[in-house]
């Protein structure tokens, strides 16, 4: 086949597709629209707004280490992120690094680490005050794929956000319509103790996929896979960890998308996949750097399909003042060999160009580069709705808001051989935005961005742009 050109690579606005094993995306899509809707009556009620506060002196030596709060979550699930025992030395800023870890864990409304001086022992006991948030959440999966009223996937499911009081996950969900299917998933953070940490999770993942080819007919690809991931973390930033992926797939087509005309076959992938994470705080980062390879090889025992993929993700974010950061990423992703129909790169779906934020392109490898300023535009409140607190308890306490802002610029190329890489051939967007901090889903992004031709676009989407 015939390579196409960037001109020819735009299409049809379809939906993007989610890939088998990981469920945290289904239940992020249709519980955050929810949540906003919440959110924003729930302004309506508010009764205390405060901002938080930290008058701990620059050192101190640490003494009796205590959580409060804590109903639901167990003590270890916070003082794992503590990396000092008592009567170390301990700064403010190591301190403010460790609420912030326990901070994107995600099970709590806020963290509070208060100081208390005991004159007797000479040491500052530390308090760890939490604001816990609600943790089993039935949810409705109800979705138009990229507004098309015609493809509408709808059903329910469940979640339990910190299962057993250890932060685990445990979730199932299913939903009939446009692309059918359910999923059962697992996660396990921290299996192990305090000093011996690994990371465990496991998926069961059955649905139907109209596939994302702009150079084929419309058809559907079943699937039905099965995932597990292990990994150890070797500090705590970096880790290593090895999983792999069983996958029934049927291409429901008369078409010969694949090369040897098979439509329905198993196939085994393996992969390796190495990260290191220092980031200040995951959901909305100004200080750090992310990092993370992928090596999958697919198609192990299987002549029908054989080939390397490759996936780096390189971000770096350097703080300027507070709340202001200068934030690069850079994300790769290509084949050894051309690829099969269903693994084909896009534009337009899990990685976005803004400027093109709607379009779609199909390509066998693409690069994406963004550089962003991000600024404050107000302090970080929290606030409860003590109506909603008084029937609900803790999970209306301590709400956070606020609004930054950004300015950013992206590049991106898409490329089946080499020969086609160039600068003239990649396409750039730039814009500015504003972040609406909000509970429970940490931001929502409204942009206005440009392409290289001049075009303008609005952008609403939920979460950081990385």
């Amino acid at each position: 086949m015939d390579s196409a050109t960037p001109e020819q690579n735009e299409t049809r606005p379809e939906s993007p597709r989610k890939s088998p094993g990981f469920l945290s995306d289904t239940i992020g899509d249709f519980m955050k629209l929810k949540t906003i809707l919440l959110i924003l009556a729930g302004t309506l009620l508010v009764t205390t707004a405060t901002r938080a506060q930290n008058a701990l002196p620059d050192t101190f030596i640490a003494g009796k280490i205590t959580v409060t709060g804590n109903k639901e979550t167990k003590a270890w699930v916070i003082e794992r992120e503590a990396d000092f025992e008592p009567g170390d030395t301990v700064t403010a800023g190591g301190l403010k690094r460790i609420t912030q870890r326990i901070e994107a864990t995600g099970l709590f409304n806020r963290v509070e680490t208060l100081g208390h001086f005991n004159p007797e022992t000479g040491q500052t006991d530390i308090e760890f005050k939490l604001t816990e948030s609600f943790y089993l959440i039935p949810y409705p999966v109800l979705y138009f794929n990229a507004g098309h009223y015609d493809q509408l996937n709808y059903g329910a499911g469940l979640v339990d956000r910190n299962f057993r009081g250890n932060g685990d996950i445990l979730a199932v969900s299913g939903w009939l319509g446009f692309a059918p299917g359910f999923s059962l998933f697992y996660e396990n953070p921290w299996i192990g103790g305090k000093n011996s940490r690994h990371y465990l999770s496991g998926e069961i993942t059955r649905i139907n996929y109209t596939n994302r080819s702009l150079f084929w007919d419309h058809f559907t690809e079943e699937y039905l896979t099965f995932q597990v991931f292990v990994k150890k973390y070797l500090n705590r930033f970096l880790y290593a960890g090895a999983g792999a992926e069983m996958n029934r797939i049927n291409l429901a087509t008369h078409l010969d998308v694949n090369p040897d005309g098979k439509k329905k076959f198993w196939y085994f992938v393996p992969f390796a996949e190495v990260s290191f994470d220092n980031r200040d705080f995951q959901p909305y980062p100004h200080k750090g750097i992310f990092l993370k390879y992928r090596i999958s090889k697919y198609g192990l025992s299987n002549p029908n399909i054989d080939n390397w993929a490759f996936s780096l993700d390189n971000r770096f974010y350097l703080p300027l003042a507070e709340r202001h950061a200068l934030a690069f990423k850079s994300f790769h992703q290509f084949y050894s060999s051309e690829p099969e129909v269903f693994q084909k790169s896009y534009f337009g779906y899990e990685q976005r160009l803004r400027g093109y934020f709607y379009r779609i392109f199909e390509s066998n490898n693409l690069s994406l580069n963004t550089l962003e300023y991000r600024f404050p535009i107000t302090d970080i409140l929290y606030f409860t709705v003590q109506r909603w607190a008084d029937m609900f308890g803790d999970m209306f306490k301590n709400l956070k808001y606020g609004l930054s802002g950004s300015v950013f610029i992206n590049n991106g190329i898409s490329w089946n051989n080499l020969n086609e890489v160039s600068l003239r051939k990649s396409r750039t967007g730039y814009g500015l935005g504003l972040n609406v901090i909000v509970p429970f889903v940490e931001t929502v992004r409204i942009e206005s961005a440009w392409d290289d031709r001049g075009n303008l676009e609005g952008i609403l989407d939920v979460g950081i742009s990385f």
